[in-house]
């Protein structure tokens, strides 16, 4: 794929003339701002470089129109809360799970295990 690049003094006009040039099918893969110092920093302009590819077909995103699937989804797990207690149980767990790998980190870890 080919990448083409142009700029203009803002971004709306940079894609602007891109769709003048190439048509509505691109891809911005890249935005960047391009500082060109002018004499002894008097006339200093800022540009915008817009790096782009020409897509063969517009990119729509499709929807399958089947509601039966987007209801056989299953909703997200509600989102657990931290309390001091729920981290003291998560440490707990790691420092177990660490300990399982070897035995020199089972010792060194049995002090806390043994705590709790």
């Amino acid at each position: 794929m080919e990448t083409f690049v142009e700029e203009a003094s803002t971004y709306e006009k940079c894609i602007q003339k891109i769709h003048e040039k190439y048509g509505p099918n691109i891809m911005v893969t890249r935005r960047e701002v391009k500082r060109n110092v002018g004499f002894l920093s008097l006339f200093n302009k800022e540009t915008i470089r817009v790096s782009f590819n020409i897509q063969n077909e517009s990119f729509v995103p499709v929807f399958s129109g089947n509601e039966d699937e987007v209801q056989s989804k299953s909703p997200a797990a509600p989102i657990k809360t931290y309390s001091p207690e729920n981290i003291a149980e998560e440490r707990l767990k790691i420092i177990k799970m660490a300990a399982s790998k070897s035995e020199a980190m089972a010792e060194k870890m049995m002090p806390y295990i043994e705590k709790t």
